[in-house]
C-alpha cells in the first residue's frame, strides 16, 4: 500500500467512524474493510457485509433520514442474521446529515478500489517459458544445434520490451514469443527479461546444455 493511497484511505475510514459513533445512539457500530468487504459492525457482534466491487449505488433514498447502498445485480448484501438482500442502509427517526454520509461512504469505497488498482499496477511481469521445459532441472539438455525458446508475459501493464540474450523479442497482443537460437556445445546461458510501462523489469535466467556428439 503506497504512503499516499494508505492515507487517503485511513482518513475516510476514521471520518466515517467519527460520524457512526454517535449516529443513531452509536447503533451500526463502526465500519471495517476486511478482503475489499465493507462491513459495518452492528452492536452485539453483528455485522452485515457487502463487497466493494458489488455496489453499484451509494445514495440518499429519504431526505435526512436514510442513506442506502445498493447491489449491481441480485442479493450482494449478507445482513445479521445470513439472510441476503439487494440493498443495506444507513437510517434513523431523526434527521441527520444524509448528503454528508453518503458522500463520505462513496469516498471511502473510491479509496479502497484505489489502494487494489495502484497494488495491482505495481506487480512487476512474470515470464512464463513454455518451450523448451526448463522447470525439471537447472541444465536441460538438447542434441539439436538450434532450439525455439517460446513463452508468454503476464501482466497488468503494457509491456514495453522483451529481450532474450540482449536481442528484442516480438511480443503478439496475447503476451506470447517465440525466438530461434543457437546451442553451442555444452552449456547455453538464457536471460529473458521483461519490462512493463512502468519501468518494472523482471528477468528469467536458464541453462541449456546440449550434448556433445
Amino acid at each position: 500500500m503506497s504512503l499516499v493511497f494508505g492515507q487517503r484511505y485511513k482518513s475516510q475510514l476514521d471520518k466515517v467512524n467519527n460520524f457512526l459513533r454517535t449516529f443513531d445512539n452509536g447503533y451500526y457500530g463502526y465500519i471495517s474493510i476486511e478482503n475489499n468487504n465493507l462491513c459495518t459492525n452492528i452492536k452485539n457482534n453483528n455485522q452485515c457485509i457487502v463487497n466493494i466491487y458489488d455496489i453499484s449505488d451509494i445514495r440518499v433514498t429519504e431526505d435526512n433520514r436514510k442513506v442506502e447502498i445498493f447491489c449491481k445485480s441480485g442479493d450482494c448484501v449478507t445482513g445479521v442474521t445470513g439472510g441476503k438482500y439487494n440493498s443495506m442502509s444507513y437510517r434513523t427517526t431523526s434527521d441527520f446529515d444524509a448528503e454528508g454520509l453518503a458522500r463520505d461512504l462513496n469516498a471511502l469505497v473510491n479509496a479502497v478500489k484505489d489502494i487494489e488498482e495502484k497494488q495491482s499496477d505495481n506487480n512487476a511481469p512474470e515470464i512464463i517459458i513454455t518451450s523448451p521445459d526448463i522447470s525439471a532441472s537447472y541444465n536441460t539438455y538438447e542434441q539439436n544445434e538450434s532450439i525455439t525458446i517460446e513463452g508468454k508475459i503476464v501482466s497488468n501493464n503494457e509491456i514495453t520490451e522483451v529481450l532474450i540474450n540482449g536481442r528484442d523479442v516480438y511480443l503478439d497482443e496475447n503476451g506470447h514469443f517465440s525466438m530461434s537460437v543457437s546451442l553451442a556445445a555444452g552449456e547455453n546461458a538464457f536471460s529473458v527479461r521483461a519490462t512493463d510501462a512502468n519501468q518494472q523489469t523482471t528477468t528469467l535466467k536458464f541453462v541449456i546444455e546440449r550434448a556433445s556428439e
